[in-house]
């Protein structure tokens, strides 16, 4: 690895909807991960997420999956195509 590449994380949080706040309990461990790793961080939520994240380089475009079985299945297939773009972009 080059010395001056920046090396990344990608948390990847597809259900993560503020419903009882256990979802945020871990964030603390991924920080102290990322330190002694010398690692950026980066979360991928859904869009619905209303957490205001310090600290952690972030971005929301994941569709939340709904429990109607062709809904989720047409959902997934736009999450997929979602990451596709930003691990392009991030590359």
């Amino acid at each position: 690895m080059k010395k001056n590449s920046i090396r990344r994380i990608f948390c990847i949080y597809p259900v993560w909807l503020n419903n009882s706040g256990h979802e945020a309990s871990y964030l603390f461990r991924l920080k102290l991960l990322s330190k002694k790793s010398f690692c950026k961080i980066f979360l991928i939520l859904p869009k619905k997420n209303k957490n205001k994240l310090k600290g952690f380089d972030h971005e929301k475009i994941l569709e939340h999956l709904s429990t109607g079985y062709i809904s989720t299945i047409i959902k997934i297939k736009k999450n997929l195509e979602n990451l596709k773009k930003l691990f392009k972009k991030k590359n």
